[in-house]
């Protein structure tokens, strides 16, 4: 595959589609002390193609040979590509994943709604979680899941498993994973930021820390929820604090976490129902979380950084070029290109060039479109040296644990996150918003723009996030096509107007989409939609006839006021 996404030599390399099954133990690395281990539970598909598999089948726990399911253990600083249900052939992840994705409403995360539970855990002596429904392998049947009561009173509603929790709030690049399992927040804390220069401005409701050079914004905004949340601090550090404990007596640890945040949340997963034991037993295990709604502890953030060379001084301030001392040359981490292997047999060495690998992600809705503010230097003294140590070398392949003095021919490796950017609304759907408000002033009509969430505000990705992809409107940034859509009512039936974000140059039509049996579009049966419409590239015609349950009827951007399109809409309706 291309991309700059790694090989990771741990996985099997025989031409087989290999699914992540679980999370196992957090193990030492005697190869690399570094960074401790962490075991991966995999197992081998029976198909040979997956491009044509549902999620919801890839899931399924007859679609994998659980005869050849093994463990294999990663560095903890690779945890930010590995999610249960993620698929992977060759050491090379795959754009497929395994689970349904779907939104989990009005979660209540509090102490009372919540426990710690094993996989295998119990009740009346049967499996909560059977075997013939969802196989964790014997290193992850210890593994911890965090249990949430729903609404209803069912305390095992919702399945989280632990390392899922530390993953996905916590453990978002390297330098944030090595952070919470080597205890950094509690014991090495200026290791992160510079912790005399930050604090809180409570008026303002502003977060400012002083970042290391080597921690980039994206971490600064996960530090700062860390460092101004109890619940959050408590989070961090509890996997060190496990390991810790328990280092003496157990060769395997099973960490626990918890959520840093208590209230209301909406969660965007993907999931796999599970039919268990109990009286009204079905319950939701999640594979992966993917989107969170919960706020943070502060609105605004600032971010100075040590030896910050993207800042301009003060101008009042400023020194004459001819004042300034050079700056210590400094060794440059280059942008990976996916062609260095990641391995966890050798640590890196110092005299060995290292690699940035962006993670492309957008998890959080409380920082969605937000920017830190970046302070004005009161003096720059330094002038810049752009000369890399002379003594770096080309490394063969790449560890993400700690450089160290030795002799071989391993660069550090580090995972950075890159939030996937959205632009403001497109002047289009300015437009398309007024005539779906034109329209519902009509008799018979109830029309209205359909709320948005992460299954159907922006096409679905059909490739790996970090490839080029006509989901992209602009892959360099990593700018997803925005979709709009409408709900209309008429006449005792449903329909759906549907428009998407245009490159430069491209024209695509509006669509009125229908079920002909008269039903609402789910927002699943919608994201399934919208996924083959971009695999198609946006053409209708080649995605129409792929649902023998659904009408489409399409309409050109002809209309030149909103009023004109409004009506072409009540047209196609009268019509239909």
């Amino acid at each position: 595959m291309a991309g700059n996404i790694p090989k990771i030599r741990e996985f099997p390399a025989d031409n087989r589609y290999w699914r992540v099954d679980a999370f196992g133990a957090i193990i030492r690395n005697h190869n690399v002390p570094s960074e401790p281990f962490i075991q991966i539970v995999i197992s081998p598909f029976l198909d040979t193609e997956l491009t044509s598999k549902e999620p919801k089948s890839l899931a399924a726990v007859n679609a994998t040979d659980y005869g050849q399911q093994q463990s294999i253990e990663i560095g903890v600083g690779q945890l930010p590509f590995i999610s249960i249900g993620s698929v992977w052939k060759n050491g090379y992840i795959q754009a497929c994943k395994a689970g349904t994705e779907e939104v989990l409403y009005n979660v209540n995360i509090i102490r009372e709604n919540m426990q710690i539970i094993n996989a295998n855990h119990k009740i009346n002596g049967k499996y909560l979680v059977p075997p013939n429904f969802y196989k964790f392998g014997k290193e992850g049947l210890y593994s911890k899941l965090i249990a949430i009561k729903n609404s209803k009173g069912d305390p095992f509603a919702i399945l989280i498993p632990m390392i899922e929790v530390i993953r996905f709030y916590y453990a978002l690049s390297t330098h944030l994973s090595h952070a919470v399992f080597n205890g950094s927040f509690k014991h090495n804390l200026s290791s992160l930021i510079n912790v005399n220069n930050s604090g809180v401005i409570e008026d303002e409701s502003r977060c400012v820390l002083h970042l290391r050079k080597h921690i980039s914004d994206e971490e600064g905004w996960v530090i700062g929820r860390i460092l101004n949340s109890d619940n959050a601090f408590k989070g961090a550090n509890q996997p060190f604090d496990d390991i810790l404990q328990n280092s003496i007596n157990n060769k395997w640890i099973h960490v626990s976490s918890t959520f840093p945040f208590i209230g209301f949340t909406n969660l965007t997963a993907r999931t796999k129902r599970i039919r268990s034991i109990t009286e009204d037993g079905w319950k939701t295990l999640v594979l992966g979380l993917e989107y969170c709604t919960a706020p943070f502890p502060f609105e605004n953030a600032t971010f100075p950084r040590d030896n910050d060379n993207h800042r301009e001084a003060d101008p009042n301030n400023k020194l004459p070029s001819n004042e300034k001392k050079p700056a210590f040359p400094v060794s440059k981490n280059k942008e990976s290109d996916g062609n260095k292997d990641l391995q966890n047999r050798q640590e890196p060495n110092k005299d060995c060039s290292g690699e940035i690998i962006t993670l492309p992600t957008n998890r959080f809705a409380a920082i969605e479109g937000k920017k830190p503010d970046k302070p004005t230097k009161e003096q720059c003294r330094y002038i810049s040296n752009n000369t890399a140590l002379q003594s770096d070398q080309e490394p063969e392949t790449l560890n993400t644990g700690k450089e160290t003095n030795n002799d071989s021919n391993v660069g550090k490796g580090s995972i950075a996150p890159q939030r996937l950017r959205a632009k403001s609304l497109p002047p289009s759907f300015n437009a398309f918003s007024t005539a779906i408000s034109l329209l519902n002033k009509k008799n018979g009509i109830t029309a209205y723009v359909r709320p948005l969430n992460d299954l159907i505000k922006y096409m679905p990705l059909t490739k790996s996030a970090r490839y080029r992809q006509w989901s992209y409107l602009e892959s360099k940034t990593f700018c997803r096509r925005q979709v709009i859509t409408a709900n209309i009512e008429y006449k005792n039936s449903h329909y759906i107007l549907l428009e998407f974000e245009c490159r430069e140059g491209e024209s695509f039509n509006v669509a009125l989409v229908s079920v002909i049996s008269g039903n609402k579009i789910s927002d699943i049966g919608l994201n399934k939609l919208l996924t083959k419409l971009a695999i198609e590239k946006g053409r209708w015609t080649k995605v129409a006839h792929l649902f023998s349950e659904i009408s489409v009827v399409t309409l050109k951007h002809t209309w030149p006021t909103e009023s004109e399109f409004s009506a072409s809409i009540h047209t196609r309706l009268i019509e239909s």
